[in-house]
């Protein structure tokens, strides 16, 4: 298939595969077929564009063009591609994961939470696979509609629906109140809206500018979950295991990390030193959000309230990078760089620990840290996958999360900003001691006998994925060097 072509279906087969499985819902065999079918065929879809990318072929599709010059259209370049199909990969493993989590839980509606994973899966190909600022708002857009039914699937209580919809309305308001205008003054800035290697706005706009133009993007991208926005994070962390896997690890979440990184890279480019004020300040911010919510996360007993706080300082760790830009010296790494190892180690822990936290509670209750005592001994493999993101989260070698801590360590020397690598490298120690104790009680402490004397219910389709997500963890070990020549224009210096 052409680059052209494959845009195309990586946007279609998840929306045709959302509607095949709300069609047929019964018999739910062939539903869960389907679902496990479509998600695995837009991961082939997307591998296909990665090979066609690395042999320097390019393409793009215009789908729609709604005004004059404005066009809704998709494009192939190194960072979009890559982190669609990341997203894909792991979406995969998240339909894997959702068949044997819904059968063993016995959820009332499968079909219709399996749709929308589908969707918010489509809207994120879009965001990914953007070609223009117009086309990343209008799947963004759609990524907050179709995620809002996953978080408030069936929701246990009222808590979680009421969450939902802070969501919904929190991240529409701040895209039309704060992203769109910031995009409407790029056009008339810029007169272009692409995303572009270099930047459209170097050379086009004034510091002033710059700075109010970066701050709206940053505010606007609500899903990063800067301080105060981050509340949809914690407030989500109810939600069922699938839905938080998909919502926090590869649609919304990971979406608003690779929003701001997109938007520094490829529309501020060099005139992010125009910024600097603005992005000196949103490093400050992101800063105090990853050692906030770290040292929160100490104060929840809940694994999956825990998980949440520091799901919030790991995306603000690649809202540092992309605000540290490009390297200053040849030798050294770029911020870019490091944000996008950052998201891919993000998005692969989150995933596994999702995945482990929703056995557990499955299989076990509600995944209170006093109650795991012993029991990683009767989980061992969903234990061990939890280990594997947890020290992946600290980032711990050779786990995926070491690289990009490491370089945005070296990327805040380059810069300057001694603090912001110091504040990263306290945020890994104290993310070590948060999750790493709780796994640490599960697999070593002793236990009466008659505790968690049933067996472990949990079936392969929920086990196998979760391992699988583990081990996804160590990817950077083997491909760090491939990854790296991918993404050369995020590059800088960066060996």
């Amino acid at each position: 298939m052409s680059v052209a072509a494959l845009l195309l279906a990586a946007v279609v087969v998840p929306l045709v595969h959302g509607v095949l499985v709300a069609l047929l819902r019964q018999p739910p065999g062939l539903r869960d077929v389907i679902h496990i079918a479509g998600a695995v065929t837009l991961a082939a879809v997307c591998a296909s564009l990665v090979l066609h990318v690395g042999e320097g072929a390019g393409g793009a599709v215009v789908i729609a063009q709604p005004l004059p010059g404005l066009d809704l259209a998709l494009a192939a370049d190194p960072l979009g591609v890559a982190f669609a199909a990341v997203m894909a990969g792991l979406g995969a493993l998240c339909a894997l994961y959702t068949v044997g989590f819904v059968r063993m839980t016995r959820d009332p509606a499968p079909a219709r939470f399996m749709a929308f994973a589908a969707f918010a899966l489509a809207a994120t190909m879009g965001v990914a696979l953007a070609e223009n600022l117009f086309t990343f708002f209008v799947f963004y857009e759609a990524l907050c509609i179709a995620t809002f039914p996953l978080l408030a699937h069936r929701s246990a209580n009222a808590a979680s629906g009421r969450a939902a919809a802070y969501y919904l309305v929190l991240m529409l308001a701040l895209a039309m109140g704060a992203l769109l205008p910031a995009i409407i003054w790029t056009s008339v800035t810029a007169g272009d809206l692409s995303f572009a290697q270099g930047g459209v706005l170097a050379g086009r706009i004034d510091a002033l500018s710059a700075n109010v133009v970066l701050a709206l993007y940053v505010m606007g991208i609500g899903m990063a979950a800067l301080f105060p926005a981050h509340r949809w994070i914690t407030a989500a962390s109810g939600a069922s295991a699938p839905a938080g896997a998909l919502v926090f690890a590869v649609t919304a979440a990971s979406v608003g990390g690779f929003g701001v990184l997109r938007i520094a890279a490829h529309i501020f480019g060099p005139a992010l030193s125009e910024a600097h004020i603005a992005a000196d300040a949103v490093l400050a911010l992101a800063v105090l959000t990853m050692l906030g919510a770290s040292l929160a996360a100490f104060g929840r007993r809940n694994l999956s309230q825990r998980l949440s706080y520091l799901c919030v300082a790991q995306l603000a760790a690649v809202t540092a990078g992309a605000m540290l830009g490009p390297a200053d010296n040849a030798l050294l790494a770029a911020g870019w760089f490091a944000a996008a190892l950052q998201l891919l180690a993000y998005s692969t822990a989150t995933a596994t620990l999702c995945f482990a936290i929703g056995a557990i509670d499955a299989a076990h209750g509600a995944p209170e840290i006093d109650d795991l005592a012993g029991l990683g001994r009767r989980m061992p493999w969903v234990f061990a996958a939890l280990a594997c993101g947890a020290l992946s989260f600290a980032g711990a070698p050779p786990l995926a999360g070491a690289f990009p801590k490491l370089w945005l360590m070296i990327a805040a020397a380059d810069h300057g900003a001694l603090w912001a690598g110091l504040a990263i490298a306290a945020c890994s120690l104290l993310s070590f001691a948060a999750l790493t104790a709780p796994v640490a009680r599960a697999l070593f402490a002793p236990v009466a006998p008659e505790a968690h004397a049933a067996p472990d219910r949990a079936p392969l389709l929920v086990i196998a994925p979760t391992v699988a997500a583990g081990a996804s963890t160590l990817m950077l070990l083997l491909w760090l060097n491939p990854i790296a020549r991918f993404l050369v224009d995020l590059r800088g210096g960066a060996p």
